[in-house]
């Protein structure tokens, strides 16, 4: 019986090492994983409640744009970069400091906004994949024959091959010529927000993950991210290009009348119907009229009709618009006519998003207005 006691106390004291050796490991492997979910290979703990900037709005990143993120100076950016990244990252972002300032300054490019592209791009410059990393292509340029301004050393592959630059310094000081003088994207195209610019990179993870890190450099300096004016009416203006794209894409036509919601194998729309497709997909179930789209004169007919109905703000005014707001047309007699929904407004042309003519011969979702008429009214989704 002793012999029996004495074994199993052995046992125990084996087990007990046992699992004393097993805890160490899994401490030892658990600091490991936590050291490296704050290493500068992923983007630090979030501080506010992300989804909320994911869902209602966007962040601009023109820095003279209304509604614009605002833009850091040297010593918060400074600040920012040693407080968000170590090692050679941190290198890296500190010794184009000067240069991001500079873009920011002459070409209204949101210098935290560039931070985070190189982060998402390249690890700033410390995680290649396709890329060679002597080209210090951390923005990951392709070469371009119409924006050649930006794409530093001639490219041995030529168009569609990645950009090569002598430093970092210099592919910051391109990405600005880049991001201002596109032909066909960017900044000279109206496209001012994180959400617009996605698209040209890879998409919705893209955009994601380039906010996150926005975010991080702003809280490290304390910094409120003020989001774009009117942000409802922003929704408007991004759910109205993505059905307009829809349409354009699977050949609708223009006709009058239709349901709500329209069927998407309906292969027609108006203008009213439009815009009373946009409301319903943004959850504005309200606007129709027994299960039919609204028409201009359901809208508002002399200051009566839905909009003035639902608590929208009445704008007169064409220099008052903001994005998203729903813009009446005076039509003959003096009535209402032709609705669109406003877009923005660049080198002093407005543009809408509207479906006055078949959407199938559209080649863009966003249509520079043409002859301008007089304005019936216009209305602003209430906040």
């Amino acid at each position: 019986m002793g012999d029996f006691k004495k074994g199993m106390k052995e046992i125990f004291k084996k087990l007990l090492l046992g699992f004393s050796i097993i805890g160490i490991i899994i401490v030892f492997f658990g600091a490991i994983i936590v050291a490296f979910l704050k290493s500068d290979l992923v983007a630090s703990a979030y501080s506010g409640n992300y989804s909320d900037y994911v869902n209602l709005g966007d962040y601009i990143v023109k820095t003279d744009e209304e509604g614009a993120m605002p833009a850091l100076t040297k010593q918060q950016l400074k600040i920012a970069i040693e407080k968000c990244y170590s090692g050679e990252m941190k290198t890296n972002c500190l010794s184009v400091i000067d240069d991001l300032i500079s873009v920011q300054n002459k070409y209204k490019v949101n210098a935290a906004f560039m931070v985070a592209v190189a982060q998402k791009e390249s690890t700033c410059g410390t995680g290649w994949q396709a890329i060679d990393p002597n080209s210090h292509n951390w923005f990951s340029i392709l070469y371009g024959a119409k924006w050649n301004g930006a794409s530093g050393k001639t490219c041995t592959g030529g168009v569609g091959t990645w950009c090569w630059y002598d430093s970092y310094n210099e592919a910051v000081q391109k990405y600005g010529i880049y991001m201002t003088q596109h032909d066909y994207f960017y900044f000279a195209h109206g496209e001012y927000s994180v959400g617009q610019i996605a698209p040209h990179f890879a998409g919705e993870e893209w955009e994601k993950g380039v906010k996150r890190y926005i975010d991080n450099i702003y809280s490290a300096v304390a910094e409120t991210i003020p989001m774009r004016t009117n942000v409802k009416g922003q929704q408007i203006v991004k759910k109205a290009a993505e059905i307009m794209q829809y349409m354009m894409d699977n050949n609708y036509y223009y006709a009058n009348g239709n349901a709500v919601p329209l069927s998407k194998n309906g292969k027609y729309c108006d203008c009213s119907a439009f815009v009373c497709w946009v409301l319903y997909d943004l959850g504005i179930t309200n606007a129709q009229s027994n299960g039919y789209q609204l028409t201009t004169y359901t809208m508002d007919t002399n200051g009566k009709g839905y909009f003035p109905d639902n608590g929208w703000k009445k704008i007169t005014s064409y220099d008052d618009l903001q994005p998203g707001d729903i813009v009446i047309m005076e039509g003959e007699g003096n009535a209402n006519g032709h609705v669109q929904i406003f877009a923005y407004k660049k080198d002093g042309v407005r543009y809408y998003v509207n479906c006055g003519w078949d959407p199938y011969r559209h080649t863009s979702p966003y249509e520079a207005e043409g002859t301008q008429k007089k304005l019936y009214s216009a209305w602003r989704i209430p906040n």
